[in-house]
Order: C-alpha cells, then sequence, then structure tokens
C-alpha cells in the first residue's frame, strides 16, 4: 500500500504514522473553509475533534506547558487568549502578560509553526484546538478574527 505524501509522523505527536490514519483541517478549519491538512494519527485527531476546550481540567495547563520554552508557543497562547470573547478572556489572568501580536497578523505557516514549538504532544493539541475554535469567535467579537496573511 503505497503511502500519502508528507504522512509519515503524526503533527501532533510525531509518532510513526499507520497507513491509516487521518488528517485533520489544521490551521483552518473544514467549517471555515480550510484546505491546509495536517497528517495526524487517529488517537490524536479524535482527542482533538473529540472534547471541547472548556472540559480540558484548568490545572492541567500548567503540566502541559511546563518546559515548553520556545517564544512561538507561548505569544501563540497568549494571542489566543488575548483573542477570546469577554465572557472567556475575563476567566484567564492575562493582566500579567504583555499583550502579544494580534491573530490577524498570524499566517497559516506563523500559526503552524507556533504549534510545533509547543514542547508536548497535549500542548499541541490545546493551541491546535484552540486555532481552530478561533474561527468560531469572530461572530462574537471583531477582534478575534484570523485571516490567512
Amino acid at each position: 500500500m503505497a503511502r500519502c505524501v508528507g504522512c509519515e509522523t503524526c503533527f501532533y505527536c510525531e509518532r510513526l504514522l499507520s497507513p491509516r490514519h487521518e488528517h485533520d483541517h489544521f490551521p483552518i478549519p473544514q467549517r471555515a473553509g480550510g484546505i491546509e491538512t495536517v497528517p495526524a494519527c487517529v488517537d490524536c485527531h479524535d482527542l482533538k475533534d473529540r472534547f471541547t476546550l472548556d472540559s480540558w481540567p484548568i490545572h492541567m495547563l500548567g503540566t502541559t506547558f511546563h518546559g515548553c520554552q520556545p517564544a512561538q508557543a507561548w505569544e501563540l497562547l497568549l494571542a489566543l487568549g488575548h483573542s477570546m470573547p469577554e465572557t472567556y478572556r475575563t476567566r484567564l489572568s492575562l493582566d500579567a502578560f504583555p499583550t502579544p501580536r494580534p491573530l490577524v497578523r498570524w499566517s497559516s505557516d506563523m500559526l503552524i509553526a507556533g504549534v510545533i514549538a509547543a514542547s508536548t504532544t497535549e500542548a499541541r493539541l490545546y493551541l491546535a484546538k484552540s486555532v481552530s475554535l478561533s474561527w468560531d469567535w469572530r461572530a462574537e467579537t471583531d477582534d478575534a478574527v484570523v485571516t490567512r496573511v
């Protein structure tokens, strides 16, 4: 059986992919017209799509990003937090952090690089899920629109 080109490892967990794998629409979800995909193992694709972001235990985020040093991942996380609608943003303590560059200035390649920069599978999945959801926040606030540059 021939393997598809560029589908050797999972984008999220970096494990070798079996012939039975998924193609996750990222960074722009299919519902928002996205056509770009990344290769994903069935487990990671299911985890990203099966659980809502608010079902992730808040205490897990600290361990998810523990040891995650790359500036791109942190900047993306902060940009996502700042871009959330007011009802969600007020639940975060973002005052101590500088306001990052807005998501509207992030290209698809920059979003992908920000997710890849995360040092754990869980952090990559969390960031990817947040990026996908940022397309839904558009309806609630104008400054949350993610556009392709």
